[in-house]
């Protein structure tokens, strides 16, 4: 369902910012439906959510922080309105750089077929220049183009995993882990020859929920990639062979509470995030498709995904952790009952357990091939919730409950 319907409100000239053309291009502006994020407005219109092009959105709109955004309220956004001179696009937007016009045209065009564009740039004469790609001399956080030297090391670049035949020179050291935790104990083999592949929820430009607390933003992504990375150190400490398939370059382990949002995550083995959904996700399922067929023509039948998540629902509904399986994989369901009955009997004597188990069509069980469970760790913005999945010996608790589960 598309949020928005807007007429084409040309504001904000740019003659003061560096233009000279005859007619000062203006932003896109449009008018919201429903009150939403930043994020989730970026994220319809296929913008990165670099500090830049966040920036110049709260300048123009004159906004001093970012906040929710009102309901029948205009905004500018940080695209850049050309009239296309039905020549070309480098004429048009007076540029010289043909891979930045191959880049607006693709921009373009994807709009189009995502239905944000009624028409096409050449049947409006309009084309749409995200602002970033034309004044942002900096390098995004979400495109950088030199990974820093932790994530090129062998045990956590985009050519090997993290575990496994690809074990890195220097013995047991996992830099993807962070400094505390990056060497792992190898406690014995009794995974390996088993391929295991750990993804954690939404990251890069899509943070999840987000909400305040204590003054500051909290991000559905980076607590459930923490659990992840946990998991993920377990099943190697065990001999397992893992993938991890969302990765952040330099956020590790973390036993903080307030763990700091950022963008920087890639997509195995060393891709930018789409901010569009669907790509987002065929990106991931694609990953670890290519991966799943490659060890299956090897002889490598057992592999595993799991998928990590932190549900987000109204306050006063307090959620226990609870699972979804592939429908009709009889694997896939009885690794949900697996981790289901280890998270009751860990709790058993302390509380009644109330999480559930069921089957659910979303891309990522549909798509992959691999037997998926995937995990919902309790309600972020409940405050019982969320005073456990914040807490540092809780996330490794919990990572260590599903990961009994999931070898099961």
């Amino acid at each position: 369902m598309k949020l928005f319907r807007f007429g084409l409100l040309l504001l904000f000239p740019l003659t003061l910012l560096g233009f000279k053309p005859d007619v000062a291009p203006q932003y896109l502006q449009v008018p919201l439906t429903k009150a939403l994020t930043i994020n989730a407005l970026f994220t319809e219109y296929q913008l990165e959510q670099d500090d830049c092009t966040v920036q110049q959105f709260l300048k123009i709109n004159q906004l001093k922080k970012v906040e929710p955004l009102s309901k029948g309220k205009k905004y500018a956004l940080p695209i850049l309105l050309f009239p296309f001179d039905g020549k070309t696009i480098r004429t048009s937007v007076k540029i010289q750089a043909v891979e930045t016009a191959k880049r607006i045209q693709t921009y373009n065009v994807a709009l189009l077929k995502s239905k944000i564009r009624a028409k096409s740039y050449q049947d409006t004469r309009i084309l749409w220049v995200p602002y970033a790609w034309l004044h942002c001399q900096a390098t995004p956080k979400t495109t950088p183009k030199t990974l820093p030297s932790a994530y090129n090391n062998t045990n956590t670049g985009s050519k090997t995993v993290v575990a496994g035949p690809e074990a890195p020179k220097k013995e047991n050291i996992y830099k993807i882990f962070g400094k505390k935790y990056e060497e792992v104990s190898i406690k014995d083999k009794s995974l390996k020859g088993k391929i295991f592949y750990v993804e954690s929820g939404h990251g890069g430009p899509d943070p999840g929920a987000m909400f305040k607390r204590e003054g500051r933003t909290m991000c559905e992504d980076e607590y459930a990639y923490d659990v992840s990375l946990r998991v993920a150190r377990n099943l190697i400490a065990h001999g397992g062979t893992v993938f991890i398939i969302t990765r952040d370059p330099n956020d590790g382990i973390r036993d903080g509470q307030m763990l700091t949002c950022d963008a920087d995550e890639r997509t195995y083995p060393d891709l930018r995030i789409p901010a569009a959904h669907k790509p987002r996700l065929f990106q991931r399922s694609d990953a670890i498709n290519t991966l799943y067929e490659k060890y299956k023509k090897e002889g490598i039948t057992d592999q595993r995904l799991i998928i990590l998540h932190v549900d987000s629902r109204v306050k006063t509904l307090q959620t226990d952790i609870f699972l979804y399986y592939q429908t009709g994989n009889k694997i896939s369901k009885q690794m949900g009952l697996n981790i289901l009955e280890n998270l009751k009997d860990n709790h058993e004597g302390k509380r009644k357990y109330r999480g559930t188990l069921s089957s659910r069509d979303l891309h990522m069980m549909r798509e992959c091939k691999v037997p998926t469970v995937y995990v919902e760790m309790g309600n972020l913005r409940n405050t019982v919730d969320l005073e456990r999945i914040r807490t540092g010996a809780h996330r490794q608790e919990v990572a260590d409950w599903l990961y009994e589960g999931f070898i099961q």
